[in-house]
């Protein structure tokens, strides 16, 4: 590790010119992303159409305050419910994932405990379903910092896992109740912008990402020599 500065950039993917640029002494770039659009906005009177990011952009605030503002985010963003593959995708969350597949149900690498992703959630309930088909609801409301930004998580746990067959590869040693897991205020936010960007049309959009914003820095490591 060492001292470190992040810098940042903006350009105009029509004609590749740098329209904004900053150097922050922060880790995270995420919460530069909307003080960016409203620099380029104050610089040229008018705000971009749209703004392809990296994931690192693609934040429940910075997606909801780009559409305030009426910029649409091509940006990256990890699915939150179970994927193809992953067998607590079924037709019946109340019903519990085969024997046969309780193996192949996904692990959290950090806490070695069966993963958020094989949670169901129940938009109209507002609760989750667990890979036994319990239901998990909602107890209680609690404030996060994430990436340099405060957010809102609601707490969703399980009353009955007792004698759960799942418990040992689910449940931390240091839980004192049930099963929890957590849904911030912007999560219906990120999943439609999880499923905008599954499209054709977004994903052919967000190539043009990769040329406009990376150039600028390749020019100055590689012409420049500032490595």
């Amino acid at each position: 590790y060492a001292p470190n500065y992040t810098p940042l950039a903006a350009t105009d993917t029509h004609g590749g010119y740098i329209v904004d640029a900053d150097v922050t002494g922060e880790v995270t770039e995420s919460p530069q992303t909307v003080p960016t659009v409203d620099r380029i906005e104050e610089t040229f009177g008018q705000r971009p159409a749209a703004m392809l990011a990296d994931g690192h952009h693609a934040t429940g605030t910075n997606i909801e305050q780009l559409k305030d503002r009426g910029v649409e985010l091509f940006s990256p963003v990890a699915e939150q419910g179970p994927q193809p593959g992953n067998p607590a995708l079924r037709e019946d969350p109340t019903q519990p994932v085969p024997a046969e597949k309780r193996e192949e149900l996904p692990v959290n690498p950090q806490t070695k405990k069966i993963d958020k992703s094989c949670f169901v959630y129940d938009a109209e309930q507002d609760c989750y379903f667990c890979p036994e088909g319990k239901p998990l609801k909602f107890e209680k409301t609690k404030p996060e910092m994430r990436q340099g930004q405060k957010i809102m998580l609601k707490v969703y746990r399980c009353e009955d896992c007792g004698g759960c067959p799942l418990a040992g590869n689910c449940i931390s040693t240091t839980n004192k109740g049930g099963r929890t897991v957590t849904r911030d205020e912007h999560a219906a936010a990120r999943e439609r912008q999880a499923e905008k960007m599954r499209t054709p049309e977004a994903k052919e959009r967000y190539k043009r990402r990769l040329h406009g914003a990376e150039t600028p820095f390749a020019w100055i490591k590689e012409v420049l020599g500032l490595r």
